[in-house]
C-alpha cells in the first residue's frame, strides 16, 4: 500500500498538483482513478471520497471542502513567490499579492468565506486576468507577463470556485 501511495503521490506531483500529491503521500490517501479528460478522486483511509478534480481543474470535495484551502492558497503564494520579480508592474507588487493571499487565508481560517471570496475576486484575480480576458496584460494587472499570469490565474479561479461552493 505504501508503494502504491508513493507512486500515486509522485504521479500527482508531476501533474502540477504538488500539494495534493504531498497529501496523498503523507496522509495515506489514495487516488481512485485518473484520466486527463475526466480528472481524479482522492479517497481517505476509510474509502470516503474527500476531494475530486475534474478535467477542467476545478477541485470539488464532498461535505468538507475547506480542507483544501491550507493547500491551495499556499500553492498560489508559492507560485507568486517563485515568479521572476521582473514580471511585476513594480517591485512591491510581488510581496503585496502574497500579503493579500495571507489575508485570504486568515479570513478562511476564521470562516469568513464571503470576505475571502471578495479578496480573491477583487484583490487577486483582477490583478492577474488581462491575458486570459483580453489576450494581454490590462491596466489593472500587477503581473505583466502572460506566461506568468497563466501560472497564477487558473489556480485563483479554482480557489474562487471552491469558495463559491462553500457560500
Amino acid at each position: 500500500m505504501l508503494k502504491k501511495n508513493i507512486l500515486v503521490g509522485i504521479y500527482v506531483f508531476f501533474l502540477g498538483l504538488s500539494m495534493v500529491g504531498i497529501c496523498v503521500f503523507f496522509l495515506g490517501l489514495s487516488i481512485s482513478a485518473y484520466a486527463p479528460d475526466s480528472g481524479f478522486a482522492v479517497k481517505n483511509a476509510s474509502g470516503e471520497t474527500t476531494v475530486r478534480a475534474g478535467g477542467d481543474g476545478i477541485v470539488n470535495g464532498g461535505n468538507n471542502k475547506n480542507w483544501i484551502f491550507p493547500i491551495l492558497i499556499p500553492t498560489i503564494i508559492d507560485k507568486i513567490g517563485n515568479l521572476d520579480p521582473g514580471v511585476f508592474k513594480n517591485s512591491s507588487n510581488q510581496n503585496a499579492l502574497i500579503n493579500k493571499l495571507n489575508e485570504v487565508m486568515d479570513a478562511i481560517d476564521n470562516g469568513d468565506y464571503v470576505d475571502s471570496l471578495n479578496k480573491l475576486k477583487n484583490d487577486i484575480l483582477k490583478k492577474t486576468n488581462g491575458c486570459a480576458t483580453i489576450g494581454e496584460p490590462d491596466k489593472d494587472d500587477w503581473i505583466t507577463d502572460c506566461d506568468a499570469q497563466a501560472t497564477i490565474y487558473p489556480v485563483v479561479l479554482n480557489a474562487i470556485a471552491l469558495l463559491e461552493q462553500l457560500i
